[in-house]
């Protein structure tokens, strides 16, 4: 395939159409960790091993860009650290004022390794999505 067969489908704008429901679909695409062209396709081997191309269009995952994953790596820690943060919070207040600070601490920490790992595919899939759909692929 030559990567851009059907591409550009799912994060194409239809003429009138809301941005917002653009970026719900992105979103749910990437939720469902599938092809940001097509919306159908495997770009993941397993958990953390990203596919060259889509498997039924072709789409390439991989750009020749050095650093083009480091605006994926920034959404990702964003949102593993925000989510860390709120489950201590959490924590903290539904204990109150009796809270648990080691078990907090470690908690936390556990948190911050596993939840980079736990959103990884779900924010290079979104980042691609959104490269799709700020530089469709021509059809």
């Amino acid at each position: 395939m030559n990567g851009s067969a059907g591409a550009g489908r799912t994060a194409r704008r239809a003429a009138g159409e809301p941005a917002a429901r653009v970026v719900a679909r992105l979103a749910r695409v990437a939720a469902r960790r599938r092809c940001p062209a097509c919306g159908e396709g495997r770009i993941w081997d397993g958990w953390l091993r990203l596919r060259r191309s889509c498997d039924r269009c072709g789409f390439v995952a991989h750009r020749d860009e050095p650093d083009y994953f480091i605006g994926a790596y920034l959404v990702n820690l964003i949102v593993a650290e925000l989510v860390t943060a709120a489950l201590c919070a959490a924590i903290a207040i539904a204990t109150w004022p009796h809270t648990p600070w080691n078990a907090v601490l470690w908690g936390g920490a556990v948190a911050a390794v596993l939840a980079p790992l736990a959103f990884y595919p779900f924010t290079v899939t979104f980042w691609l999505a959104v490269d799709v759909f700020f530089r469709p692929t021509r059809d």
